[in-house]
């Protein structure tokens, strides 16, 4: 994959296919090592392949999670994440009321939103 010549190295023509696809295969791997706990612990089915592709993404995610008794910090910190942010997209199995309002609020701002609901929580 690696040649010398003229005492300079480079990449072999197999070399630079496989560099195409080391960093994507890099990222996510560091994406799913980084919250391994929550990728093992959630069901991923209802989630498009076209978006498990995707997976890489998240590498510089992290996952906000709270006990038992401060369970609604969790929501705060969300809230707090999606008030300050300038782009959203998301997926979500669940309605909270507070929800409609906080995304007409980013509407409103003219901050792109893209959401991901199942059909209980779009109907």
């Amino acid at each position: 994959m690696i040649v010398r010549q003229e005492g300079l190295y480079r990449l072999t023509p197999i070399g630079k296919v496989s560099a195409i696809h080391y960093r994507p295969l890099l990222d996510t791997l560091t994406a799913i090592e980084a919250n391994e706990i929550f990728w093992k612990d959630h069901d991923l089915a209802a989630i498009p392949d076209i978006l498990l592709n995707r997976i890489q993404e998240l590498k510089e995610c992290r996952v906000v999670r709270d006990e038992q008794e401060h369970i609604y910090d969790t929501h705060k910190a969300f809230i707090e994440n999606v008030r300050t942010s300038i782009h959203f997209m998301g997926f979500s199995s669940i309605f909270l009321p507070s929800h409609p309002m906080m995304f007409l609020d980013l509407a409103r701002r003219n901050i792109p939103i893209s959401i991901i609901l199942t059909p209980n929580v779009f109907f």
